[in-house]
């Protein structure tokens, strides 16, 4: 984290005096808890700055070594396999995408206490890459297909999932939010909520700030998928 942001929090920490675990303003930020004693400052908070570091936080894409070793691996996977990737058109599509959060029926970015638990996605025209707490890892775009404006399908095959088709449903255009649906070896399906990387500042952002230690995630409201489909 940036010694920006530290001392930013510094100073937002040594401002409030009184512990809340119920949404309060405060100088326009809005809390969704806050605690502290002697030796922890602990805050849950709704950022609506557009500039905020903490969008950048989520919205990082570079590989590092730890990042690199793991992609490789994943690449070597393939090779063993002898999976050759093969190039596809991908057309009308975001390339990278980032996991979005659903609360009190609103769609929030999220920056976690702990980034272990933190997704992303980036596609290439041969990779379709998942970015998680043990780092990125390529899955073959076996094939790609726009079924309509807003439905596109992938068939992926990685380590993790060699057999996986994905679904990407477009529910907000204008926000670019979407729902991934994903079928992996006959299981049941799996949705999840993700945005746009070009267009995720639209949103406001909940962070979970801690400045001593990681703490517990926040506990985000289940969304009905179904319901969000219907309504697209």
């Amino acid at each position: 984290m940036t010694k920006a942001i530290n001392c930013m929090l510094t100073i937002l920490a040594l401002s409030l005096s009184q512990n809340s675990f119920s949404q309060k303003s405060i100088a326009d930020t809005v809390f969704l808890l806050k605690e502290s004693d002697d030796s922890n400052y602990h805050a849950i908070f709704i950022d609506t700055l557009k500039k905020s570091e903490y969008y950048t936080l989520i919205s990082d894409f570079e590989f590092g070594q730890f990042d690199k070793d793991g992609y490789d691996y994943s690449l070597e996977y393939l090779r063993d396999k002898k999976i050759k990737l093969t190039k596809n058109k991908i057309s009308d599509i975001a390339k990278k995408w980032i996991v979005l959060k659903y609360y009190k029926k609103q769609f929030y970015n999220y920056c976690p206490s702990d980034f272990y638990t933190h997704f992303k996605v980036s596609i290439t025209d041969t990779t379709f890459i998942d970015y998680s707490g043990e780092g990125p890892s390529a899955s073959k775009i076996n094939t790609y297909k726009k079924l309509n404006e807003k439905t596109f399908l992938f068939s992926l095959t990685s380590i993790e999932k060699p057999k996986r088709n994905l679904i990407i449903h477009i529910i907000d255009k204008q926000n670019g939010i979407a729902i991934f649906e994903e079928h992996n070896m006959g299981k049941d399906k799996q949705y999840y909520l993700m945005i746009d990387a070009t267009k995720f500042r639209q949103l406001p952002i909940i962070v979970n700030y801690c400045v001593t230690q990681k703490q517990m995630e926040f506990n985000f409201d289940n969304p009905d998928f179904k319901q969000l489909l219907r309504m697209r």
